[in-house]
């Protein structure tokens, strides 16, 4: 269903898609990045550490599923607001309940050693996009299509991440501020990505992508 339709996944391609997609929002996705990680260290200051520790247990799978589901649409021309942040709460129980399997997990696989980790990471990495693209999935089928996804996928996945290093490394000398520009374009190539390995293309966005790119 899905691995068969893609053999290779053009990198430059997705990302010339993202920035497409960015061109008018970025400065606004930049502010809303900022808001989220400004709220979420409000609340972690306001509450003991003990129960920071568990409210972000509860929190990260709905906020996870958040983020994947606002930078899906943004990877799809869709309007976007910071409350899509929150959708994830929306399906709470399911969200919550992905977070904590994916993160047992890849936790299990860093103690064997780490790399069995970070596959397990790589291989789990589309779970999210899974669940914003089909709110319906409950967390085992997301588990098992990301997956399924993935194979034959996770180090070109990896590879895809190591092109962000040097930009990462050039918002050092932002004091992190760049940042918040850099993330939105990392989040909406993953997102990108995703909808190749299902097979999910935005078709208009491609006469765009063929001006950027052709």
């Amino acid at each position: 269903m899905t691995t068969a339709l893609v053999a290779q996944i053009n990198h430059a391609e997705i990302m010339a898609e993202a920035r497409a997609s960015l061109q008018n929002i970025w400065h606004r996705l930049a502010l809303y990045t900022l808001g989220l990680i400004v709220l979420l260290t409000a609340i972690s200051n306001f509450i003991p550490p003990i129960a920071s520790s568990i409210a972000s247990l509860i929190v990260s799978g709905p906020i996870n599923l958040g983020v994947a589901s606002l930078f899906f649409k943004a990877s799809n021309n869709e309007a976007v607001s910071f409350g899509d942040y929150f959708k994830g709460f929306q399906n709470f129980l399911n969200a919550f309940l992905v977070g904590l399997i994916t993160g047992l997990i890849v936790g299990v696989g860093i103690m064997l050693l780490i790399i069995p980790g970070i596959i397990a990471a790589l291989g789990l990495s589309q779970v999210y996009f899974i669940m914003a693209d089909k709110p319906e999935t409950d967390p085992i089928e997301a588990i098992k299509e990301s997956w399924e996804l993935m194979k034959g996928h996770k180090w070109d996945y990896f590879v895809l991440g190591l092109r962000f290093l040097p930009w990462a490394l050039l918002c050092i000398l932002t004091a992190g501020i760049g940042l918040l520009w850099l993330s939105p374009y990392i989040s909406t190539t993953y997102a990108n990505y995703y909808k190749k390995l299902a097979g999910r293309e935005n078709s208009r966005q491609q006469d765009i992508i063929d001006h950027l790119v052709g």
